[in-house]
């Protein structure tokens, strides 16, 4: 069998068609490239012009910020401070009824969160006494001795001087106990 080739259009005319054609693609594929290049070039022009905003907007907004008050701070810090319960280190501190000690010093530091008492002792074995009354109703048992020193006894505890019966002086004991406030 032989291929029928039927022509409808002649070959002349055909060539003309597709040459149309051609070009009428490549216009169309030109405007579309340069108006894909138009839209990149407005849309970074945009996003160059929204960042110089946003820039003078911040700008303008931190000139405008109301400036705070040179003592704002320290109000602050007074504020908190007032708000502090000091009932917690008068309870510490009257929970301690040992006989032979006194109270010598409280230093209470908001700035780290701490208590320290101070107690002049007759012996060091009244540490042990003094830990468990600050230690009494408190289940986890904040307080700790830091410290206990001893140097002879020239301090005045609880009006009298401790001496031995030959008259010799005793060694006086000074405890240093500390809590973290937020435990109590």
């Amino acid at each position: 069998m032989r291929p029928l080739r039927i022509n409808l259009i002649s070959p002349t005319r055909w060539r003309l068609v597709w040459a149309v054609c051609a070009v009428f693609v490549l216009v169309i594929a030109g405007t579309f490239a340069w108006k894909a290049s138009e839209l990149v070039a407005e849309a970074q022009a945009t996003a160059a012009e929204m960042e110089r905003m946003q820039s003078e907007t911040d700008r303008l907004r931190r000139l405008s910020a109301p400036k705070p008050h040179p003592r704002s701070a320290s109000a602050l810090k007074a504020v908190t401070l007032l708000q502090f319960d000091v009932n917690k280190v008068f309870s510490a501190m009257e929970n301690v009824d040992v006989a032979g000690t006194r109270l010598t010093g409280v230093t209470l530091d908001m700035a780290s969160g701490n208590l320290a008492m101070e107690y002049a002792l007759e012996q060091s074995t009244q540490g042990q006494a003094i830990t468990e009354a600050l230690n009494s109703g408190y289940d986890a048992r904040p307080w700790y001795l830091d410290r206990i020193s001893s140097s002879p006894a020239s301090a005045v505890i609880a009006g009298s001087v401790f001496t031995t019966p030959g008259g010799l002086p005793k060694l006086a004991h000074n405890g240093l106990w500390r809590v973290a406030v937020s435990k109590l």
